[in-house]
């Protein structure tokens, strides 16, 4: 649904909102151009997604207790020669490997459909600093925005206008392309992004959604002008057309109805509100499947995957058709947690479509490629025509669609790709395809995300660590801490369990195919080092909670268990206060002397030797985590002189921390990676460059702070 104005002027003062379905032709009061460069619905990506090779992730530290043993972290392996480029590349790199869908999800979700909860907008406004973009100003499209949004939508959502988001300083640094592409958060919240400029003589309005529900970002980045003339009374009637265009509703997968047919039931579909408004015979929804995680709740996307509406929505449901590209879903027993977001497709539009595939020198057009375009399904005659690709890899192709096109992709009579192709805008979507016999794609994709799962598995046991932690320092929050430390390790569990299983599949699946899983079972092999240790966490916090009602002992023990997890990680500074303080308090004489001799050994290893180690200790701990390593110039190699100092001084505690945070910068970097667009923006391509080139940096430097600690 849209926010219309009556008047086709967009300058005539009598227009209003009205709930609208859409916005056809002329009958729009403003037709809002999505920018130049959009996703697109593949989730591919394009660029980066289908070119660069992504560095490989730092293997985690072993997450050995202090003092029960050595710890020894595993030296990072690098990937087999057909990751790191020396044979067959990634074949669908980091975009595809963030998007494609697990076999195997870590737990189930039990979604809630949420029939009669409303929406939580959240229109995140931000107007540039102008002289003509007056506080007045300001103040007025912060106003209309919201009245106009909430009486569109009426008892559907609840609206609220900010002025202040977390994620504002990286949308304006990165733009709302690379910074959304990157935000893959699970929450409750629609955030629109709506940012109004004044440039060149004209009112310049951007915005795009992120679906917290789904943890994805709407399609396209949508942009309208408005010339000043008399455009200044109609700058927030524009900003709620290009947000309400980009609402989508999301709906949760409840039966499948056939093999190839679900009922999808409807979030506020409850409500007091006429769907029918909102959804229409033939619209698409993307999907997205839900799992819950150590981490949280983890969203991933079914990359060329969609739902068509068959008929339009009844009792807060509706029921849809289901179109893929690489694997059907639907097969799995139960049905796996799937939410779906309806997009904004268009009616009588032309196909846009360009087919690369890879190679070492990124993407390029494929051979020439027959391509076959239907409008209803994969089979039957071909009625929308055929096309041969021409140079470029792009299909010409002059007919018209609605909403969505069934694209089949063939070479030498040979079918290599089934596309299901939303009508976005009038740019091509970029698809990588294989052209190579006897390549399953969506096995290697499987193994890289299987991979990068467990790696943010790993992660999440940090965080776990400094919670508890935190949760130990405040007294009101100690009797809640056994309770945290029990749930995380059942989570922690549960992912060594699901990845194991994952695992195993992959490895049945290979059969014949070179599929690397070395680097996984390495990873693996660390994961259930720290299920062990956080097991060991849980007996110590279970022993404490049997201690006799001593608050002063219980105080004590509290601070040497918190020093323990400070520890861990590598927070050897802020460990030997806490061991100190535990001194100063009702220590049993045995708990005491294994505390002072442990404080003797942590002195001594902690001890600064001159100048130079002091700097480098600083640097790591106070510099090293705050920089941006994208932008920061020869901050690898600050980090090396850092820890080449810790080498001469013969510190083996601060390289540990340097470890940590050199994982969380590789992290980092890959979201910066499956943000950009390489093949549609020029400017993309060469901070992927960048990127990568830090990347190898980095990774050279953990490889040998990892063998300095062995």
């Amino acid at each position: 649904m849209l926010i219309k104005a009556q008047q086709a002027n967009p300058h005539d003062d009598k227009s209003t909102f009205s709930p609208c379905p859409r916005t056809r032709g002329s009958e729009a009061s403003f037709s809002p151009r999505p920018c130049t460069r959009g996703r697109g619905v593949g989730g591919e990506g394009v660029g980066l997604g289908a070119s660069s090779v992504s560095p490989p992730l730092p293997q985690p530290l072993s997450p050995e207790y202090r003092g029960e043993g050595s710890r020894k972290p595993p030296l990072p392996q690098p990937l087999s020669p057909e990751y790191r480029g020396e044979g067959r590349k990634w074949v669908a790199v980091l975009g595809t490997v963030c998007l494609l869908l697990c076999s195997v999800s870590p737990a189930a979700a039990e979604l809630n459909p949420e029939l009669k909860t409303p929406y939580r907008v959240q229109v995140v406004l931000r107007i540039a600093k102008h002289r003509l973009l007056t506080d007045v100003f300001k103040e007025r499209v912060e106003r209309e925005l919201h009245d106009g949004l909430q009486s569109a939508l009426g008892e559907l959502a609840e609206i609220q206008v900010v002025r202040e988001h977390p994620l504002l300083k990286d949308v304006e640094e990165k733009g709302l392309q690379q910074a959304l592409d990157a935000w893959q958060e699970v929450n409750e919240i629609k955030t629109h992004f709506v940012l109004i400029d004044y440039s060149e003589g004209k009112y310049v309005i951007r915005t795009r959604q992120h679906d917290g529900l789904t943890g994805q970002a709407s399609p396209l980045v949508r942009e309208e002008r408005i010339a000043d003339a008399a455009g200044r009374e109609f700058v927030a009637r524009a900003a709620a057309l290009l947000v309400s265009r980009d609402f989508g509703l999301v709906g949760t997968v409840t039966q499948k109805l056939s093999d190839d047919t679900v009922r999808v039931t409807l979030k506020g579909g409850g409500l007091n509100v006429p769907l029918k408004d909102w959804i229409k015979k033939n619209e698409v929804f993307i999907l997205v499947q839900l799992a819950k995680t150590s981490g949280g709740m983890r969203a991933t996307r079914v990359p060329w995957a969609v739902l068509q509406v068959q008929e339009e929505p009844a009792d807060g449901a509706c029921t849809c058709k289901f179109y893929f590209r690489h694997r059907d879903i639907l097969t799995a027993a139960p049905l796996p947690d799937i939410r779906c977001l309806k997009i904004s497709t268009l009616e009588q539009k032309m196909l846009r479509l360009r087919l690369v595939q890879t190679t070492s020198r990124g993407p390029v057009p494929p051979p020439t490629l027959q391509v076959a375009v239907r409008r209803h399904g994969f089979d039957g005659a071909v009625d929308g025509g055929q096309a041969l690709t021409n140079a470029e890899g792009i299909p010409v192709n002059k007919v018209l669609f609605d909403h969505l096109a069934f694209v089949t992709v063939s070479r030498q009579g040979r079918a290599i790709a089934r596309l299901p192709v939303p009508l976005l805008d009038d740019r091509p979507q970029v698809c990588a395809v294989t052209v190579e016999e006897n390549v399953n794609e969506a096995l290697f994709v499987r193994r890289n995300l299987w991979l990068q799962d467990v790696y943010a598995s790993y992660a999440a046991q940090s965080n776990l660590l400094k919670e508890l932690s935190d949760m130990l320092s405040k007294a009101e929050a100690r009797s809640k801490v056994f309770d945290r430390a029990q749930a995380g390790l059942k989570d922690l569990t549960r992912d060594v369990e699901s990845f194991t299983q994952a695992r195993n599949e992959l490895a049945a699946e290979a059969k014949q195919l070179q599929l690397n899983l070395a680097d996984g079972d390495r990873a693996l092999g660390e994961l259930r080092k720290a299920r062990d240790y956080h097991q060991k966490v849980v007996e110590r916090f279970e022993q404490a909670k049997k201690e006799k009602d001593d608050p002063e002992r219980k105080e004590a023990l509290a601070k040497v268990q918190q020093a323990q997890l400070e520890e861990e990680n590598s927070e050897f500074g802020k460990a030997l206060e806490l061991y100190k303080a535990a001194l100063m308090g009702k220590l049993g004489e045995g708990d005491k002397t294994t505390v002072q001799t442990r404080v003797k050994e942590l002195e001594e290893a902690w001890r600064e030797k001159g100048d130079a180690h002091r700097r480098a200790r600083a640097f790591i701990y106070k510099t090293w985590p705050t920089l941006d390593l994208a932008k920061t110039k020869d901050a690898v190699a600050d980090a090396r002189k850092a820890f080449e100092a810790c080498q001469d001084a013969k510190d083996k505690l601060a390289p540990q921390k340097l470890l940590k945070i050199a994982s969380d910068h590789i992290n980092k970097l890959l979201k910066d990676l499956g943000g950009l667009q390489r093949d549609v923006n020029e400017d993309d391509q060469k901070t992927a460059e960048n990127i990568t080139k830090v990347s190898e940096e980095l990774t050279k430097l953990i490889k040998d702070v990892a063998a300095y600690l062995q």
